[in-house]
């Protein structure tokens, strides 16, 4: 994670600028080359990772839509919210963490009543899992995949 972030309180209040909050204050991401995946971002949190040219950013509208636009460890980051999930979260969660190389990571925005769910999902795939951020609201996941982690095909 990033050396310079700091356990100061995050103060923004709309999803897309917390996760914008998280990746810059709680991870390295948004300042090396990556291949960055976005579902269905805010309009600002997509305006900032398309402004980063270092970037290798796609973004797909929903969760469900990965598999058939993108091969299996296609990406280094997924950027997204569960509430963009829809009916299935658990497969789209698979899908998302598919998608991911060894060593990728997944920062995902999660309601506070699902966060225990999403946390021992992303556990049973193979991810080393930590909060970036939390409050009244909810939770900001950070997860690593292992460079082991199995999953279905």
């Amino acid at each position: 994670m990033n050396p310079h972030a700091t356990s100061t309180p995050l103060r923004p209040t709309r999803p897309s600028e917390i996760l914008e909050a998280v990746l810059r204050q709680r991870t390295d991401i948004l300042e090396t080359e990556r291949s960055v995946l976005a579902i269905a971002p805010d309009p600002p949190l997509a305006e900032t990772l398309e402004g980063l040219s270092h970037l290798d950013y796609r973004r797909a509208a929903h969760a469900a839509q990965v598999h058939q636009r993108f091969v299996a460890e296609s990406f280094d980051v997924i950027v997204g919210d569960s509430a963009q999930f829809g009916a299935d979260a658990r497969a789209a969660l698979h899908e998302l963490t598919r998608m991911l190389r060894p060593g990728g990571r997944l920062i995902l925005a999660v309601a506070t009543e699902r966060a225990d769910f999403y946390r021992r999902r992303l556990a049973a795939e193979g991810f080393l899992v930590s909060v970036g951020h939390q409050d009244a609201d909810g939770q900001v996941l950070l997860a690593v995949r292992g460079e082991f982690a199995a999953y279905r095909r």
